[in-house]
């Protein structure tokens, strides 16, 4: 059985902010480009001892020398998966209590066990409003569809959800979507379960907070500590001194909303953030900062950190936090994770940058640090492109495997899900990597095929998008993300505005999962 057509789409909530940054400089990196960075970009002292510095340099290494450049080139992109690995790809559960849903942004994780657990949201809304999200999971053998639970269904309007594991393997959630108070237009609302989580009535939530808008989220904006103890990355638009980027967390029953404690992070806008705590229970945060003094505006990429203090509610302040970063990126995606040394590793598709800005336009990168990567001065921050075909690599993420090689997958527009891996060398300048093609769009045509409707011509499936990774006790990956169809007319014979069939369009959208051993 096959998707749903859609009847209609998300609406995305416009909104904007005006963000505040001074003192450009010019740095150099080891690559041998030019980059702006900037250093200070915000500093408050809004309380007494509470001093918020953050700077964002360009990547940086430094021990000199060659520049890293992987020994393994792509393969030759193939319409058919190799053979390695065996991949197994199916939708993720669409017809829900006897009724077909379109579904997208899945969030997944693997517990202890070798269990997958995926929440995910409904694309489109019914005949009442309601726009669920959905959990789902899968205990071992999770090879079809139906190794799945029915779904568990959290009604509302949602647009996005983050799902995360504790250390027992107890799923938890935080979804953005309309407020259940119905006093603000958005709030972001925390799940959790710790026994028969395939049943709703075992699910207990909280309200964490609301607010008037919220910007679109293709990040990882939500994680869960070695303790137990959620936290989130969100930013709250408007004008006057709640403005800005804030880090809610929760030490204990967090189900109870009154147990949930808020600290602003800075005035400024956080956009796309990740959020990992690492082993110590510290928060780490990736993201980027717009600069809307330049023209054009820019993103600026930064890595921050926080050693102490972190759970404490400092009002008009924020708590300590120092950062480094690396470079700009205006449309880029990044992904954060850590080794088991508490190093942190990080995926970069740079987007469309302009000729100067440091780093190659629409190029895939492996960055790494290892000494006191919270400090600009002293850190040794450094990277290299894995040699993908220029446009590779968006909805870039990332995973550390149990000895400590990069795994990434993304988006080949061309092909659908990619997967590349470090077989050694990852972080030194000879590494080797090797890529395969875990599930492919043209695959996908064959198995799944959905005929134009006339007069449209031309349709198939684009899938690998906004993928989402986790690996089980034993490194072999997990992967949830959604395949769009796609169909129109032929855009040389028939342009654009052809009545009947206008444009290239989405018609349909579904939530996938592909799992295979570790070639």
């Amino acid at each position: 059985m096959k998707p749903r057509n859609l009847s209609c789409q998300k609406t995305v909530i416009p909104f904007g902010i005006l963000v505040s940054l001074i003192t450009l400089l010019i740095a150099s990196f080891s690559f041998g480009y030019p980059v702006k960075a900037i250093a200070p970009l915000l500093q408050t002292a809004n309380t007494p001892n509470v001093v918020y510095t953050i700077y964002l340099p360009a990547i940086y290494s430094s021990g000199g020398g060659s520049n890293p450049v992987p020994t393994a080139t792509p393969p030759s992109p193939t319409a058919t998966p190799p053979a390695q690995g065996n991949p197994i790809g199916f939708f993720l559960p669409w017809v829900i209590q006897g009724e077909a849903h379109a579904t997208d942004g899945p969030s997944l994780a693997v517990d202890a066990n070798g269990g997958v657990h995926v929440a995910y949201t409904a694309y489109t809304s019914d005949a009442n409003g309601n726009r669920p999200a959905y959990y789902t999971y899968c205990p071992s053998n999770c090879t079809s569809q139906a190794s799945f639970s029915a779904p568990v269904i959290f009604n509302g309007k949602i647009d996005h959800v983050n799902l995360a594991l504790d250390a027992q393997g107890h799923p938890r959630i935080i979804w953005v979507g309309s407020d259940p108070l119905q006093q603000k237009l958005i709030a972001y609302v925390y799940a959790a379960c710790n026994t028969g989580c395939t049943s709703a009535a075992n699910w207990q939530m909280a309200r964490v907070d609301a607010l008037d808008n919220v910007l679109p989220h293709n990040s990882r904006f939500f994680a869960i500590d070695p303790q137990g103890r959620p936290g989130l990355i969100y930013y709250i638009s408007g004008i006057g001194s709640a403005s800005g980027t804030y880090f809610a967390y929760c030490g204990s029953s967090c189900t109870n909303a009154a147990n949930w404690r808020f600290t602003r992070i800075s005035p400024a806008e956080l956009r796309f953030p990740v959020l990992v705590f690492d082993q110590a229970g510290l928060p780490r945060i990736a993201g980027s900062f717009m600069d809307y003094t330049s023209e054009p505006a820019l993103d600026y990429l930064v890595y921050l950190e926080c050693d102490a203090n972190c759970q404490k509610v400092i009002q008009g302040a924020s708590f300590p936090i120092k950062t480094c970063f690396l470079c700009d990126s205006p449309n880029g995606y990044l992904d954060l994770a850590f080794d088991s040394n508490n190093h942190p590793r990080m995926a970069l598709y740079t987007g469309a940058l302009e000729a100067g800005r440091g780093l190659e336009a629409n190029m895939l990168y492996y960055l790494f640090c290892s000494t006191n990567c919270g400090d600009w001065n002293t850190s040794d921050w450094s990277g290299y492109s894995l040699g993908l075909p220029v446009g590779v690599g968006t909805y870039a993420r990332l995973a550390i495997d149990p000895q400590n090689r990069p795994r990434l997958v993304y988006e080949d527009v061309s092909y659908g899900l990619e997967y590349s891996w470090c077989k050694s060398g990852c972080e030194t300048t000879s590494p080797v990597w090797q890529n395969m093609l875990a599930d492919s769009s043209a695959v996908l045509d064959q198995t799944e095929p959905v005929p134009p409707i006339p007069p449209c011509q031309v349709a198939g499936w684009f899938t690998g998008k906004r993928p989402s990774f986790a690996l089980d006790s034993a490194g072999n990956p997990r992967f949830a993300y959604d395949a769009e169809h796609w169909q129109g007319l032929d855009p040389i014979d028939y342009p654009p505005g052809t009545p009947g069939c206008p444009g290239f369009k989405m018609d349909q959208i579904n939530a996938r999962f592909t799992l295979f051993n570790q070639p």
